[in-house]
Formats: C-alpha cells, sequence, structure tokens
C-alpha cells in the first residue's frame, strides 16, 4: 500500500513538472507572438510617418511655389504654406486621441485578450 501510494505521488510530481514546463513554454510562445506585433506595428507606423513627413515637406516646397506664381512674390508664398502647416499641426494635436491612442488602445487590448 505504501509503494503504490508513494508511485502515485511521484506521478502526480511527475506532471505537475511536466505541467509546469509545458505552461512555461506557452507563456514565452505567447510572449514573443505579443511582441513581434507590437514591433511590427511600430516599424509600419515609424515607415509610414517617415513617408508622410517626406511627402508633407515636398508637398510644402510645391504649395510655395504655386503660391509664388500665383502671388508673384516669394515672402507672402512661405508665410501662407507656413500657415497651413501650423493649421495642420494644429488639427493633428486636436484630434490626437481619435488618430494615435484609440488605435494604440485597441491594438493593445487586443493584444490583451
Amino acid at each position: 500500500m505504501r509503494v503504490n501510494s508513494k508511485n502515485i505521488i511521484e506521478n502526480i510530481i511527475s506532471d505537475f513538472t511536466e505541467f509546469a514546463a509545458i505552461q512555461k513554454e506557452y507563456w514565452k510562445l505567447n510572449a514573443i507572438e505579443k511582441l513581434s506585433l507590437i514591433v511590427s506595428f511600430i516599424i509600419i507606423v515609424f515607415i509610414c510617418l517617415s513617408a508622410f513627413f517626406f511627402a508633407f515637406a515636398y508637398l510644402s516646397v510645391a504649395l510655395v511655389f504655386v503660391f509664388e506664381e500665383m502671388l508673384g512674390d516669394f515672402a507672402p508664398a512661405l508665410f501662407i504654406v507656413s500657415g497651413i502647416n501650423l493649421l495642420i499641426i494644429v488639427l493633428i494635436i486636436l484630434f490626437r486621441k481619435a488618430l494615435f491612442f484609440s488605435p494604440m488602445a485597441r491594438l493593445i487590448s487586443k493584444l490583451m485578450k
């Protein structure tokens, strides 16, 4: 009887250690998956923002030349384009929650599930 209960306890301990090892591996894989999603999201955002800033700069220069042709002078064209750029920046700041924070919160909540 004593040998039988000893074997049962050894089996339970062996099963528990195997279960713990499998759980540890599961958590590692889960963490790696979520980390890779976050890193890929950050890389994509960085690439998109870089492309946006280059396009924004070229568009600003092009607008300066368009307004210079219309107004006949370079200085007013620069002021107009600077005002448009400032307006865009203010709109981004005002709507930053809808543009940036809400999508990030959705991504993080999706990853936590």
